[in-house]
């Protein structure tokens, strides 16, 4: 006697995902695999190799899967595809500390094999310096040439309309610089905030700048400051006046 059955009548799939069917297959004879033949009955859903078993899920909806044996026994599952939610990595050339007049690139791959578009927008010490709107490219690159700390946000958007925002992680060129009133030592392991120039008789201590932490108060940095009244520290800070 032959037979043909899955072990499960389900199974759940993301879009791009791959899946070799076989091993859910049961066959009597046992060795009765290279009989057997697999029909997709919604190819646009998921595809299948009809001598191996691999399916790849290619779009959301249901398809049902056919296993014949010797044209005969027949046994269905019923494939569930999900859309996959679209995100993206960024890679760079360069991490952490870099010197002036460095040119760097990025690099953005995203999860999905719909078309992408993507803005490029580019920041030092949180404010925007460049920006590159709806390109195909997977690349953006740039030259820094100022001491602070850099951050690239790119936006994607795959031709479904899903929107995803990613920030990479800082670049920085270490040295004094300034920004909302504060002058601060850049270095990647941390920020310090060296003095006070604003107007403001409140200020409040920024948590990160450019994505590094403000994690220190230097020595004497408000000391010679008479226009502070009160000043609001955030909870990154580590170390006052050392």
């Amino acid at each position: 006697a032959t037979s043909v059955k899955f072990s499960e009548k389900t199974l759940t799939l993301y879009e791009g995902d791959i899946y070799e069917l076989a091993a859910l297959l049961t066959l009597m004879p046992e060795n009765a695999g290279n009989a057997v033949k697999y029909t997709s009955l919604k190819t646009s859903v998921a595809d299948i190799d009809p001598n191996t078993g691999t399916v790849t899920a290619l779009m959301a909806g249901t398809a049902t899967i056919k296993a014949t044996l010797d044209n005969r026994k027949t046994a269905q599952l019923s494939i569930t595809v999900l859309e996959k939610p679209l995100s993206v990595q960024i890679a760079c050339d360069k991490t952490g500390a870099v010197a002036t007049d460095t040119l760097v690139t990025w690099t953005v791959t995203p999860n999905v094999q719909f078309a992408v578009t993507y803005t490029y927008t580019l920041y030092k010490n949180d404010a925007q310096i460049n920006t590159v709107d709806e390109t195909e490219k997977t690349t953006f690159s740039y030259t820094l040439s100022d001491i602070g700390s850099y951050v690239l946000r790119v936006k994607a958007v795959d031709e479904r309309g899903r929107t995803v925002q990613v920030d990479s992680l800082p670049i920085v060129i270490e040295g004094a610089t300034q920004a909302n009133g504060f002058t601060y030592a850049v270095a990647a392991s941390g920020v310090t905030v060296t003095g006070y120039n604003g107007d403001s008789a409140t200020p409040k201590v920024c948590a990160a700048l450019g994505g590094v932490p403000v994690t220190k108060i230097g020595a004497a940095a408000f000391e010679d400051n008479t226009t502070i009244t009160a000043i609001t520290l955030p909870d990154s800070i580590e170390i006052i006046g050392e």
